[in-house]
């Protein structure tokens, strides 16, 4: 019996124990390398893990949220992350590592009642003499 494949989380994922689980999908690329700065990693690129369908992955213990880190694929020019959720620099920049943990505090919240609800639709139209 075969075990299906699977697809990683893209982008940079903080774990519950520590540490910072990246992944991209680049299929192309023979080699990735993390480029991370703001650990005590980033001295030097680490080589990612690829799979048979061409993602890149790699746990990186000594890493937390506010590092920066750049992918560099087959030793070409380091590259912003597509899957970060933070450029601090721009989209040329380098990606930062956000934590996404959260401690929701509304379990109990059941909504509203239908009867409560207020729906208000209106055309912009109205707004204007020439009703455009």
């Amino acid at each position: 019996m075969t075990m299906p494949l699977e697809r990683p989380h893209l982008g940079a994922f903080v774990a519950k124990d520590g540490g910072v689980t990246f992944a991209v999908w680049a299929p192309k690329a023979n080699s990735v390398k993390l480029r991370l700065k703001g650990s005590v990693d980033d001295a030097k690129p680490i080589e990612m893990k690829k799979s048979d369908l061409g993602y890149h992955t790699i746990h990186v213990q000594t890493a937390k949220a506010g590092d920066r880190y750049k992918f560099q694929l087959d030793d070409g020019q380091p590259l912003p992350d597509p899957a970060s959720r933070y450029q601090p620099e721009g989209p040329h920049g380098e990606s930062e590592i956000v934590e996404t943990a959260f401690e929701w505090t509304d379990q109990n919240w059941r909504g509203q009642k239908l009867s409560e609800i207020v729906i208000y639709e209106i055309h912009v139209g109205t707004f204007s003499d020439a009703g455009t």
